[in-house]
Protein backbone atom coordinates (compact mmCIF):
# COMPACT_ATOMS: atom_id res chain seq x y z
CA UNK A 1 0.00 0.00 0.00
CA UNK A 2 1.68 3.27 -1.21
CA UNK A 3 -0.95 5.02 -2.55
CA UNK A 4 -1.52 8.34 -0.31
CA UNK A 5 1.75 8.43 1.32
CA UNK A 6 5.17 9.11 0.51
CA UNK A 7 7.74 6.94 -0.83
CA UNK A 8 11.20 6.03 -0.44
CA UNK A 9 13.31 4.97 -3.46
CA UNK A 10 15.23 1.39 -3.28
CA UNK A 11 18.40 3.55 -4.14
CA UNK A 12 17.64 6.05 -1.24
CA UNK A 13 17.62 2.32 0.98
CA UNK A 14 20.78 1.07 -0.83
CA UNK A 15 22.83 4.53 -0.52
CA UNK A 16 21.68 4.56 3.16
CA UNK A 17 22.86 1.17 4.10
CA UNK A 18 26.32 2.49 2.92
CA UNK A 19 26.45 5.25 4.93
CA UNK A 20 25.44 3.47 7.96
CA UNK A 21 28.05 0.81 7.39
CA UNK A 22 30.98 3.26 7.25
CA UNK A 23 29.75 5.15 10.17
CA UNK A 24 29.28 2.32 11.94
CA UNK A 25 32.41 1.51 11.57
CA UNK A 26 33.68 4.50 12.79
CA UNK A 27 32.19 5.37 15.26
CA UNK A 28 31.91 1.96 16.86
CA UNK A 29 35.07 0.26 16.09
CA UNK A 30 37.80 2.67 15.25
CA UNK A 31 36.33 5.22 17.70
CA UNK A 32 36.63 8.26 16.11
CA UNK A 33 33.74 10.66 15.00
CA UNK A 34 31.68 10.34 11.67
CA UNK A 35 30.12 13.83 10.21
CA UNK A 36 27.36 13.04 7.78
CA UNK A 37 27.06 15.88 5.17
CA UNK A 38 22.85 16.56 4.81
CA UNK A 39 22.03 16.15 1.17
CA UNK A 40 21.67 19.66 0.35
CA UNK A 41 25.12 19.98 1.09
CA UNK A 42 26.47 16.74 -0.83
CA UNK A 43 28.53 18.18 -3.95
CA UNK A 44 30.42 14.58 -3.94
CA UNK A 45 30.96 14.16 -0.25
CA UNK A 46 28.97 12.15 1.98
CA UNK A 47 30.71 12.93 5.35
CA UNK A 48 33.94 13.65 6.90
CA UNK A 49 35.87 11.13 9.52
CA UNK A 50 37.62 13.19 12.52
CA UNK A 51 40.16 10.94 14.24
CA UNK A 52 40.22 10.56 17.96
CA UNK A 53 43.32 9.48 19.88
CA UNK A 54 43.09 6.09 22.11
CA UNK A 55 43.12 8.71 24.89
CA UNK A 56 40.27 10.46 23.90
CA UNK A 57 41.51 13.44 21.77
CA UNK A 58 40.22 14.74 19.05
CA UNK A 59 43.05 15.65 16.87
CA UNK A 60 41.69 17.59 14.13
CA UNK A 61 42.97 15.60 11.62
CA UNK A 62 40.00 14.91 9.41
CA UNK A 63 39.15 12.66 6.03
CA UNK A 64 36.82 13.78 3.78
CA UNK A 65 34.96 10.48 2.20
CA UNK A 66 32.76 9.59 -0.62
CA UNK A 67 30.20 6.35 -0.18
CA UNK A 68 29.03 4.04 -2.99
CA UNK A 69 26.72 1.13 -2.03
CA UNK A 70 25.81 -1.90 -4.27
CA UNK A 71 26.83 -4.54 -7.10
CA UNK A 72 26.96 -1.36 -9.50
CA UNK A 73 29.66 -0.22 -8.42
CA UNK A 74 31.57 -3.43 -7.61
CA UNK A 75 32.83 -3.57 -11.19
CA UNK A 76 35.46 -3.77 -13.85
CA UNK A 77 38.08 -4.16 -11.60
CA UNK A 78 39.01 -8.22 -12.27
CA UNK A 79 40.75 -10.18 -9.42
CA UNK A 80 42.57 -7.31 -8.53
CA UNK A 81 39.37 -5.19 -7.24
CA UNK A 82 37.04 -2.74 -8.67
CA UNK A 83 36.84 0.39 -10.93
CA UNK A 84 35.54 3.70 -9.50
CA UNK A 85 33.97 5.79 -12.43
CA UNK A 86 34.01 9.57 -11.76
CA UNK A 87 32.94 12.97 -12.84
CA UNK A 88 34.72 15.62 -14.03
CA UNK A 89 32.98 18.15 -11.60
CA UNK A 90 33.63 15.87 -8.70
CA UNK A 91 37.65 15.60 -10.03
CA UNK A 92 37.60 19.17 -9.12
CA UNK A 93 36.63 19.07 -6.37
CA UNK A 94 38.12 16.68 -4.88
CA UNK A 95 41.31 18.06 -5.71
CA UNK A 96 40.64 21.07 -4.19
CA UNK A 97 39.79 19.56 -0.64
CA UNK A 98 42.35 20.61 2.06
CA UNK A 99 42.44 16.83 3.40
CA UNK A 100 43.03 13.33 2.20
CA UNK A 101 39.35 12.04 0.45
CA UNK A 102 38.99 8.28 0.33
CA UNK A 103 36.52 6.97 -1.99
CA UNK A 104 34.70 3.82 -0.74
CA UNK A 105 32.76 1.12 -2.20
CA UNK A 106 30.02 -0.69 -0.15
CA UNK A 107 29.06 -4.51 -0.84
CA UNK A 108 25.69 -4.75 0.47
CA UNK A 109 25.57 -8.31 -0.34
CA UNK A 110 29.10 -9.07 1.76
CA UNK A 111 28.62 -6.76 4.24
CA UNK A 112 32.14 -5.46 3.20
CA UNK A 113 33.20 -2.34 2.39
CA UNK A 114 36.31 -1.10 0.04
CA UNK A 115 38.68 1.88 0.43
CA UNK A 116 41.18 3.39 -1.47
CA UNK A 117 42.55 7.07 -0.84
CA UNK A 118 41.89 9.00 -3.88
CA UNK A 119 44.84 11.01 -5.43
CA UNK A 120 45.92 12.65 -8.69
CA UNK A 121 48.37 9.98 -9.66
CA UNK A 122 46.12 7.71 -9.26
CA UNK A 123 43.29 8.27 -11.55
CA UNK A 124 43.07 7.84 -15.61
CA UNK A 125 40.59 10.14 -17.97
CA UNK A 126 37.69 8.11 -19.60
CA UNK A 127 35.60 9.56 -22.53
CA UNK A 128 32.99 11.43 -19.94
CA UNK A 129 35.08 11.77 -16.63
CA UNK A 130 37.74 9.46 -14.79
CA UNK A 131 38.41 6.38 -13.66
CA UNK A 132 40.17 4.95 -9.84
CA UNK A 133 41.25 1.18 -9.08
CA UNK A 134 39.98 0.37 -5.80
CA UNK A 135 41.82 -2.80 -4.35
CA UNK A 136 39.94 -6.39 -2.72
CA UNK A 137 42.79 -6.14 -0.11
CA UNK A 138 41.58 -2.52 0.99
CA UNK A 139 39.44 -3.44 3.40
CA UNK A 140 37.98 -0.64 5.47
CA UNK A 141 36.40 -2.19 8.67
CA UNK A 142 40.37 -3.47 8.95
CA UNK A 143 42.67 -0.63 7.48
CA UNK A 144 42.50 2.25 11.01
CA UNK A 145 46.12 1.83 10.89
CA UNK A 146 46.98 2.55 7.49
CA UNK A 147 43.99 5.55 7.53
CA UNK A 148 46.14 6.94 10.42
CA UNK A 149 48.98 6.53 7.78
CA UNK A 150 47.58 9.14 5.96
CA UNK A 151 46.84 11.70 7.96
CA UNK A 152 50.23 11.12 10.17
CA UNK A 153 50.97 11.49 13.87
CA UNK A 154 48.70 14.06 15.32
CA UNK A 155 51.36 17.34 16.24
CA UNK A 156 51.42 19.04 19.81
CA UNK A 157 51.44 23.25 18.94
CA UNK A 158 51.23 24.73 22.29
CA UNK A 159 55.13 24.24 23.33
CA UNK A 160 56.11 25.64 19.73
CA UNK A 161 53.45 28.46 20.02
CA UNK A 162 54.45 29.50 23.50
CA UNK A 163 58.01 29.99 22.49
CA UNK A 164 56.83 31.88 19.46
CA UNK A 165 54.75 34.15 22.01
CA UNK A 166 57.70 34.46 24.73
CA UNK A 167 59.94 35.48 21.60
CA UNK A 168 57.06 38.70 20.34
CA UNK A 169 56.89 39.34 24.02
CA UNK A 170 60.23 39.70 24.48
CA UNK A 171 60.99 41.83 20.66
CA UNK A 172 57.43 43.96 22.12
CA UNK A 173 59.60 45.45 24.82
CA UNK A 174 62.25 47.07 22.19
CA UNK A 175 61.77 50.11 19.37
CA UNK A 176 64.83 49.03 17.63
CA UNK A 177 66.68 46.25 16.68
CA UNK A 178 70.24 45.69 15.11
CA UNK A 179 70.58 42.34 13.39
CA UNK A 180 74.17 41.23 13.13
CA UNK A 181 75.18 38.61 10.90
CA UNK A 182 78.28 36.63 12.12
CA UNK A 183 81.11 36.49 9.19
CA UNK A 184 80.94 32.30 9.70
CA UNK A 185 77.62 32.62 8.09
CA UNK A 186 78.29 35.03 5.30
CA UNK A 187 81.37 33.04 4.39
CA UNK A 188 79.31 29.58 4.52
CA UNK A 189 76.40 31.07 2.60
CA UNK A 190 74.17 30.67 5.50
CA UNK A 191 70.60 32.80 5.08
CA UNK A 192 68.48 31.17 7.14
CA UNK A 193 68.78 32.46 10.38
CA UNK A 194 67.99 35.80 9.00
CA UNK A 195 65.36 34.95 7.16
CA UNK A 196 63.67 33.00 9.64
CA UNK A 197 64.19 36.51 12.21
CA UNK A 198 61.85 37.96 9.45
CA UNK A 199 59.48 35.33 9.22
CA UNK A 200 59.46 35.07 13.20
CA UNK A 201 58.55 39.22 12.91
CA UNK A 202 56.18 39.18 9.93
CA UNK A 203 54.16 36.81 11.51
CA UNK A 204 53.01 39.59 13.99
CA UNK A 205 51.00 42.06 12.28
CA UNK A 206 51.57 43.88 15.34
CA UNK A 207 55.54 43.54 15.26
CA UNK A 208 55.59 44.39 11.67
CA UNK A 209 53.99 47.74 12.60
CA UNK A 210 56.56 48.72 15.06
CA UNK A 211 59.35 47.61 13.24
CA UNK A 212 58.81 48.83 10.01
CA UNK A 213 62.12 51.12 9.21
CA UNK A 214 63.45 50.28 12.81
CA UNK A 215 65.87 47.25 11.92
CA UNK A 216 69.38 47.68 10.95
CA UNK A 217 71.31 44.91 9.38
CA UNK A 218 75.08 44.64 9.28
CA UNK A 219 77.73 42.73 8.99
CA UNK A 220 80.50 41.35 11.64
CA UNK A 221 83.68 39.86 11.39
CA UNK A 222 85.73 42.21 8.72
CA UNK A 223 86.53 45.15 11.39
CA UNK A 224 90.53 44.75 10.34
CA UNK A 225 89.79 44.13 6.44
CA UNK A 226 90.64 47.16 4.62
CA UNK A 227 87.83 46.83 1.93
CA UNK A 228 84.67 47.99 1.48
CA UNK A 229 81.94 45.56 2.24
CA UNK A 230 80.42 45.49 -1.64
CA UNK A 231 84.28 44.58 -2.44
CA UNK A 232 84.31 41.23 -0.37
CA UNK A 233 82.85 38.90 -2.72
CA UNK A 234 81.38 36.65 0.22
CA UNK A 235 79.52 39.22 1.24
CA UNK A 236 77.99 40.37 -1.74
CA UNK A 237 77.13 36.70 -2.62
CA UNK A 238 75.44 36.41 0.75
CA UNK A 239 73.06 39.65 0.30
CA UNK A 240 72.36 38.42 -3.21
CA UNK A 241 71.43 35.00 -1.68
CA UNK A 242 69.36 36.30 0.96
CA UNK A 243 67.48 39.25 -1.43
CA UNK A 244 64.51 37.78 -2.03
CA UNK A 245 63.75 36.44 1.25
CA UNK A 246 63.50 39.81 2.70
CA UNK A 247 61.17 43.00 2.97
CA UNK A 248 64.10 45.44 2.94
CA UNK A 249 62.29 48.80 1.99
CA UNK A 250 59.90 48.04 4.57
CA UNK A 251 61.92 46.91 7.70
CA UNK A 252 65.39 48.11 7.18
CA UNK A 253 66.50 51.56 8.52
CA UNK A 254 66.49 54.13 5.74
CA UNK A 255 67.40 57.12 8.27
CA UNK A 256 70.64 58.51 6.51
CA UNK A 257 73.01 56.67 6.94
CA UNK A 258 71.50 53.91 6.68
CA UNK A 259 74.68 52.14 6.54
CA UNK A 260 72.91 48.72 6.55
CA UNK A 261 70.66 49.59 3.56
CA UNK A 262 73.16 51.15 1.72
CA UNK A 263 76.02 48.14 2.19
CA UNK A 264 72.69 45.79 0.56
CA UNK A 265 72.06 48.17 -1.96
CA UNK A 266 75.86 48.40 -2.96
CA UNK A 267 76.32 44.75 -2.56
CA UNK A 268 74.12 43.75 -5.53
CA UNK A 269 74.42 46.92 -7.23
CA UNK A 270 78.10 46.18 -8.47
CA UNK A 271 79.53 48.48 -7.14
CA UNK A 272 83.11 49.77 -8.28
CA UNK A 273 85.64 52.28 -6.92
CA UNK A 274 86.21 55.30 -9.36
CA UNK A 275 89.38 55.73 -10.69
CA UNK A 276 91.28 58.26 -9.13
CA UNK A 277 93.28 60.45 -11.62
CA UNK A 278 93.83 63.33 -9.82
CA UNK A 279 95.90 61.79 -7.46
CA UNK A 280 95.15 63.88 -4.48
CA UNK A 281 94.61 62.36 -0.92
CA UNK A 282 91.02 63.01 0.45
CA UNK A 283 88.74 60.99 2.53
CA UNK A 284 85.75 60.84 0.18
CA UNK A 285 85.65 58.01 -1.90
CA UNK A 286 83.97 57.82 -5.65
CA UNK A 287 82.25 55.06 -6.68
CA UNK A 288 80.40 53.74 -9.68
CA UNK A 289 76.99 51.59 -9.53
CA UNK A 290 75.26 49.81 -11.97
CA UNK A 291 71.94 52.00 -12.33
CA UNK A 292 70.65 49.23 -14.35
CA UNK A 293 71.23 47.00 -10.97
CA UNK A 294 69.62 49.55 -9.17
CA UNK A 295 66.61 49.54 -10.87
CA UNK A 296 66.70 45.73 -10.73
CA UNK A 297 66.73 46.33 -6.66
CA UNK A 298 63.31 48.36 -7.12
CA UNK A 299 61.46 46.60 -9.00
CA UNK A 300 62.46 43.09 -7.00
CA UNK A 301 61.07 45.13 -3.39
CA UNK A 302 58.34 47.42 -4.22
CA UNK A 303 55.77 43.96 -4.53
CA UNK A 304 57.30 43.46 -1.45
CA UNK A 305 56.76 46.64 0.30
CA UNK A 306 53.00 46.93 -1.08
CA UNK A 307 52.14 43.29 -0.30
CA UNK A 308 53.25 43.89 2.95
CA UNK A 309 51.23 47.65 3.16
CA UNK A 310 47.92 46.11 1.79
CA UNK A 311 47.94 43.27 4.40
CA UNK A 312 48.22 45.92 6.86
CA UNK A 313 45.70 48.20 5.73
CA UNK A 314 47.87 51.15 5.73
CA UNK A 315 47.16 54.07 3.48
CA UNK A 316 48.60 55.04 0.84
CA UNK A 317 50.51 58.37 1.99
CA UNK A 318 52.44 55.53 4.44
CA UNK A 319 53.59 53.56 1.34
CA UNK A 320 54.73 56.89 -0.38
CA UNK A 321 56.27 57.99 3.10
CA UNK A 322 58.38 54.73 3.08
CA UNK A 323 59.10 54.93 -0.59
CA UNK A 324 60.44 58.38 -0.72
CA UNK A 325 62.85 57.43 2.26
CA UNK A 326 63.81 54.52 0.61
CA UNK A 327 64.82 56.30 -2.53
CA UNK A 328 66.66 59.29 -0.50
CA UNK A 329 68.77 56.84 1.18
CA UNK A 330 69.85 55.38 -2.37
CA UNK A 331 70.13 59.20 -3.52
CA UNK A 332 67.66 58.26 -6.05
CA UNK A 333 65.92 62.15 -7.01
CA UNK A 334 61.73 62.01 -6.47
CA UNK A 335 59.42 64.60 -6.57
Amino acid sequence: MTDGFPSIRKSTRTGEEGVNAVSSTVNNKFGWIFRRNHNEHDFGIDGYIDVVTDSGAVTGQCLAIQIKTGKSFLRDGGAAGFTFYGELKHLNYYLNIPMPVLIVIHDDTSGKTYWQHFSQSRTDGTPTGWKMSIPRENIFESDKSRLLEIVGPPKDHLESLKSHWAFNDKLSRYDFIHYAVDREDIEGGNVGPVIDFFRRIETSDALCRKFQGRVELSISGYDADRRELWEIREVCKWFKKADSKINWFYFCNVALPAYGFKAYVACLSNTQRAPDQSGAKTRTMLVFMDNRERARVLERNWPKLNAMTDRLGMPIEENKRISFAVLDAMEIPHQ
